[in-house]
């Protein structure tokens, strides 16, 4: 059997082109019953995100196999699609999983993804033998990629090193209240990390409140009405700040009656906005923490590096469990092989056994069980060496040829 794998990412292709082949579910199960039914395609698998399309296909022609792939892509310029083809693809599938090929390196969304591409195949019954190996040994790597990598922990958006820098602040953020002001991108990816945090309360503050309460809705949050926000920032440990605006919407006067409120509690301000929205001023006042997009670009910048050298020993786990992987499946591919042929000698010999014991006439035990004992060390003999090559073979691109060549020279079945 080979794999396959067609498809195009944002490594290869623009935007424009990546949306004409985003596929919904309904029209990805449609795709892989319709294949899962081809007589050249055994199993099938589509995994489609924002970021990339990409069909695996498991055949006993890797020929046939590009052709369903490519025909699927449709007129798209071929200099924009990759394929790969069993180690390569393995191996692509498993950095995919890892999250080595995304947009950006240790994100955790394209697991899932990959589950749910998986979970689909299943319900479409297109997926067998090799693809359920395949999809659980790429689960397997990523956890092992996430648990002895710090591919992940860093921070490489200036919204997810908000939540760090909170942290550092006060630590678990399971207790404290935190408000969002604006409704943009990045609120909301704010307000994605905060929540998994757990914290225990989440405001949501916009001069729309319209878009506030989409917000607020979406990760179970309270609206902060827009003209009652200096009275709120007493209510919040921690207040990040990405509003469209002209003019500071903190000022030091209303931080420092919020503090008088707080009974000087630490009160924690992250302005991402540009311009600015939180005055630089308030930074001076006791027991009150502001970082802006300068300070954060910094934390950036660092995690980008950081994850740039955990990726290198993440290529190491995965090198190794590609090679695990095609090590098992050429064990699989080749052991009905070897059991085949080692019974097509054995029953040669036995045969040839036969005929000399009938030409010899009578012959004792002892000797019966010497010419057993010969014969048998020859055919081991003989057997030795190929078998010990097909079990150490490794798998190439055009697949398992010893064993293909012995099963015809042998006439085996195949």
């Amino acid at each position: 059997m080979h794999l396959v794998v067609v498809g195009l990412s944002h490594k290869t292709a623009p935007l424009a082109l990546r949306e004409k082949f985003v596929v919904t579910p309904e029209e990805g199960t449609q795709l892989l019953s319709s294949l899962a039914q081809s007589a050249d395609i055994q199993e099938a698998l589509l995994l489609s995100t924002c970021n990339r399309t990409e069909l695996y296909l498991v055949a006993k022609h890797r020929e046939r196999a590009e052709e369903k792939g490519n025909a699927f892509f449709g007129a798209a310029d071929k200099t924009l699609l990759y394929c790969h083809s069993n180690q390569e693809a393995v191996g692509h599938l498993f950095r995919v999983a890892a999250s080595l090929d995304s947009m950006i390196i240790g994100e955790p969304q394209i697991t899932g993804q990959v589950k749910e591409a998986y979970r689909q195949a299943v319900a479409a019954q297109a997926t067998g033998p090799y693809l359920n190996r395949l999809i659980h040994r790429s689960f397997e790597t990523a956890k092992r990629v996430r648990t002895e990598t710090e591919i992940s922990l860093r921070p490489v958006s200036v919204s997810y090193a908000a939540v760090i820098l909170a942290e550092k602040i006060f630590g678990d953020l399971s207790e404290k209240k935190v408000l969002l002001v604006g409704a943009g991108e990045m609120a909301e990816l704010a307000a994605e990390h905060f929540v998994k945090r757990k914290i225990r309360t989440l405001g949501l503050c916009n001069r729309t409140e319209e878009k506030a309460s989409l917000l607020a809705k979406r990760f179970q949050g309270g609206v902060v009405p827009f003209d009652r926000l200096a009275e709120a920032v007493s209510d919040y440990d921690v207040i990040v700040t990405s509003a469209s605006v002209n003019s500071f919407l903190i000022t030091p006067e209303i931080v420092s009656q919020a503090m008088e409120r707080r009974k000087g509690s630490p009160l924690f301000l992250i302005d991402i906005g540009l311009p600015r929205n939180v005055a630089p001023e308030v930074n001076s006042l006791f027991n009150v923490y502001l970082y802006d997009l300068d300070d954060l670009q910094g934390l950036v910048v660092e995690g980008l590096a950081a994850r740039q050298k955990e990726a290198k020993k993440a290529e190491t786990i995965i090198e190794g469990e590609v090679h695990r992987f095609m090590k098992s499946l050429l064990e699989r591919e080749v052991s009905p092989t070897i059991a085949q042929l080692s019974q097509k000698i054995e029953s040669i010999r036995q045969t040839e056994v036969q005929k000399m014991m009938a030409s010899l006439g009578p012959v004792s035990p002892e000797m019966r069980e010497v010419i057993e004992a010969g014969t048998r060390a020859i055919v081991n003999k003989v057997l030795h060496e190929p078998v010990t090559r097909l079990k150490a073979e490794e798998v190439e691109n055009e697949g398992l040829s010893s064993a293909d060549v012995l099963r015809r020279l042998f006439k085996l079945p195949l």
